[in-house]
């Protein structure tokens, strides 16, 4: 092997059902996702190399993964020379699927582009092509919302705006369009939110929203503070002087998750303001230690965090019920412009024949699933997209020495 794995490693590697690997930069990840592409290719029961699927995050990491599974393989040839599977294997590697979800779904486009009714020679814009699509759409949005003229437009204008223009809208407007980009369904998902909008449990729905993104937030960053803390025994001067901080901040990550999970708005707003985290102290010769510094960038990460949280959870529940009574019919309008936005620019785009990444991710899962009623189904021909491979394996590449 390249590497001797840990007792966890191995139960990684050699687990024969789906398993997902979460563990600090530099600690093996990419060194395990490869072992087990190649016990896959060479183990008990052996698949052949292109019917594998392994979807990473970036070019770079796509490509170190090739480099590092055509080296792990050309090593086990070498102990087997006269393998005739393993030399076979050597070459479908070179038609394996190792590349980036982007590159992924693009591919899936462009070989289906009559299901979707997609131009197959569309290329991806950049920000050059995209913005000026972008602003051409929101002038027309409000534009036409000034000619409307509908009173929750006015109510909406005047919350937002001075004597001059339409001040913070254009932004209001793209920042919920770039969010709903994160969705499965970001058009559905508008309208779902609209609707709910217009009830009074919508508050609570945003509330439990919050709370259930800062719980989630929260707990990753608290276990990822524990595992350095694990990672930094080894380094002993520093386990001693990293251990109270790291410790104590993770605890009170955990308290305040808690208050999430008992949805106890007051005491989540109080504990995020009153959060804080002492210094690190580093001995002199450990600063660019890979697991200190990992340590270090985990324990500021976990801060931003909470600083980030700290604007969701800046006013007492009072307050927020307060301000939601006088504003659910200016959101309301909000979605509508959003709405009207998406599908305008969504048409500008389509006529200059280009499409984002969130643009094909969306078309892609337009292949793979559908929504029913809020259920997410598999399309039947996801299953065919499923039987071409034998083994899927997505890798979060962090840097070439993890």
């Amino acid at each position: 092997m390249a590497f001797t794995p840990t007792n966890e490693q191995r139960q990684a590697i050699y687990c024969s059902s789906g398993t997902l690997v979460s563990a600090a930069a530099g600690s093996g990840k990419t060194a395990v996702l490869v072992e087990r592409v190649i016990d896959k290719i060479c183990g008990e029961n052996p698949i052949a190399a292109d019917r594998l699927l392994v979807v990473t995050f970036t070019k770079a990491a796509a490509e170190e993964m090739r480099s590092r599974i055509e080296k792990r393989l050309s090593e086990e040839y070498l102990k087997n020379p006269d393998n005739q599977f393993l030399i076979e294997q050597r070459i479908k590697l070179r038609n394996a699927k190792i590349c980036t979800i982007d590159s992924f779904c693009i591919d899936l486009i462009r070989e289906n582009f009559d299901r979707l009714g997609i131009n197959p020679d569309f290329s991806i814009a950049d920000e050059s092509v995209l913005s000026p699509l972008s602003q051409a759409a929101i002038s027309k949005v409000i534009n036409d919302a000034f000619e409307k003229g509908t009173q929750g437009f006015v109510a909406l204008i005047n919350g937002v705006s001075n004597d001059f223009d339409e001040g913070d809208l254009p932004k209001f407007i793209k920042t919920i369009y770039e969010f709903s980009q994160n969705m499965p369904f970001p058009k559905q998902w508008l309208i779902d939110l609209q609707t709910r909008s217009q009830t009074t449990q919508f508050l609570d729905f945003l509330t439990d929203t919050a709370f259930d993104f800062a719980y989630e937030k929260l707990n990753t960053y608290a276990n990822n503070l524990y595992a350095a803390i694990e990672q930094l025994k080894c380094v002993g001067a520093v386990f001693d002087k990293y251990h109270p901080v790291l410790s104590q901040c993770a605890d009170d990550l955990l308290i305040i998750a808690r208050y999430c999970k008992e949805k106890n708005w007051n005491k989540v707003c109080e504990l995020i303001r009153a959060f804080k985290s002492d210094g690190l102290s580093t001995p002199r010769g450990f600063a660019d230690n890979p697991l200190v510094i990992s340590a270090r960038e985990i324990r500021n990460s976990a801060k931003a965090a909470v600083a980030e949280l700290s604007v969701l959870f800046s006013a007492d529940e009072q307050s927020l019920r307060k301000d939601y009574s006088e504003s659910y019919v200016l959101i309301n309008e909000l979605i509508s412009l959003t709405l009207e936005y998406m599908d305008i620019f969504e048409s500008y785009r389509r006529e200059k024949n280009v499409m984002t990444f969130s643009d094909t991710t969306h078309a892609a899962l337009d292949l793979l699933c559908k929504n029913e009623d809020g259920k997410i189904v598999r399309t039947k021909f996801a299953d065919e997209i499923v039987a071409r491979f034998d083994e899927v394996l997505v890798d979060e590449f962090q840097d070439t020495n993890d």
